[in-house]
């Protein structure tokens, strides 16, 4: 395990809590509560170009500006890799009243030529002897659970193949599926197939993260009904819903006018 020691950036709802670096990798994530429980040691997520794969928030070739959108908690991070030539806007949110991180991206093709593109993402929970982590997958979702909780990562598109053993430490390693949909592991990859990515064109891909509490549902049944409902989200209404929130949130909690003080903008 690598040392997390900042915050760079915070994201959440009063129940679920992600924090994130400067390059917008996960760190942490807290729920049910802002700081308990935390559940992943790494989140590793990764591009895929032809044969290539590079770590999307740890490489040499990227770039990264980070910001929040004005006045809300909706963070921004963008990525210039350029090696390949490609632009990745990743914006991750908690909606003010659900309990999902959604982390969209946007990858353009700024190079001259067209590729072929996937998504891989390899999260570890934490575990104990006690409480061991069991790897899952069923529906397109990865499931990791121990006995409270169950670690949900889902998209809209299908999952192309998944990998819940002997998993190497190399991330950007190539590895061939496991035929088994279910094994003792708190290390899991799982890949998405996005296409092929015209020059100047645009993929939109977007990933779920939610956590189940498996006292209160089911886990292979009542979890799977609420993945649906995630999946059939319209995000850029979830983004201006809260974008409004965060607006009037900040309005009638400015108690010292802080917007209609002369002062300058970087205090404000």
């Amino acid at each position: 395990m690598r040392n997390k020691y900042f915050n760079d950036a915070i994201v959440g709802n009063s129940r679920l809590t992600v924090s994130f670096s400067k390059t917008g990798e996960i760190l942490r994530l807290f729920y049910p509560s802002v700081d308990y429980m935390q559940f992943f040691e790494e989140y590793n997520v990764g591009v895929r170009v032809n044969d290539v794969i590079f770590n999307l928030n740890r490489d040499l070739n990227n770039t990264y500006e980070q910001s929040y959108l004005p006045s809300t908690n909706i963070l921004e991070t963008k990525i210039k890799n350029s090696y390949f030539n490609l632009l990745i806007t990743q914006t991750d949110f908690v909606p003010y009243n659900k309990d999902v991180l959604i982390k969209r991206y946007k990858i353009k093709n700024l190079s001259k030529q067209e590729y072929d593109m996937g998504f891989i993402v390899s999260p570890m929970l934490f575990g104990d002897y006690n409480d061991d982590i069991c790897g899952f997958v069923q529906n397109d979702i990865l499931m990791q659970y121990g006995h409270a909780y169950a670690v949900c990562t889902f998209s809209k598109n299908k999952i192309a193949k998944s990998k819940l053993t002997g998993i190497s430490e190399n991330f950007l390693e190539s590895f061939e599926a496991d035929k088994n949909y279910i094994e003792m592991s708190r290390v899991s990859k799982i890949t998405y197939e996005l296409g092929n990515l015209a020059v100047k064109d645009e993929i939109e891909f977007v990933l779920y993260i939610f956590v189940n509490q498996n006292w209160k549902r089911s886990l292979l049944n009542e979890a799977r009904e609420v993945v649906e409902n995630f999946r059939a989200l319209d995000i850029d209404k979830e983004i201006d819903e809260n974008k409004m929130y965060w607006h009037d949130y900040i309005k009638n909690h400015d108690l010292l006018n802080v917007n209609r003080r002369n002062i300058s903008k970087k205090i404000k």
